[in-house]
C-alpha cells in the first residue's frame, strides 16, 4: 500500500426538504425585531453529507488511498458501512 491521506472533519447525513414556492410570499413581519416563516415541503430526502466523508469518497474515486478520521451517532452505522465499502479506510472513525 502506498501513501494514504488522511481526512478529518464532518461526517453527518444531510436532510433535503422540497420547496415548490417562492420563500418571500411565506415571510410574516411581526415586528422591526422579529420574523415569523413557515413552509409546506412535500418532499424531503436524506442523502450522504459531511465535508470529510465526501473529500474521502471523491478521493477514493480518483484511485486515491484514503483514511476518515471522525464520529458518528448511532445513526451513523449504515453510512459508515457504506463508505467503508467504497473502499475508504474507516477504522478510525467512532460510533
Amino acid at each position: 500500500m502506498g501513501k494514504s491521506i488522511q481526512v478529518s472533519g464532518s461526517i453527518a447525513f444531510d436532510t433535503i426538504l422540497q420547496f415548490e414556492g417562492n420563500f418571500k410570499e411565506n415571510l410574516v413581519y411581526e415586528s422591526d425585531k422579529a420574523l415569523s416563516l413557515s413552509f409546506f415541503c412535500p418532499g424531503m430526502k436524506k442523502e450522504f453529507g459531511g465535508c470529510a466523508a465526501n473529500i474521502a469518497y471523491n478521493l477514493r474515486l480518483l484511485d486515491q488511498e484514503c483514511i476518515l478520521l471522525g464520529s458518528v451517532g448511532s445513526d451513523g452505522k449504515e453510512y459508515l458501512r457504506k463508505i467503508n465499502e467504497s473502499g475508504v479506510n474507516t477504522d478510525f472513525c467512532e460510533i
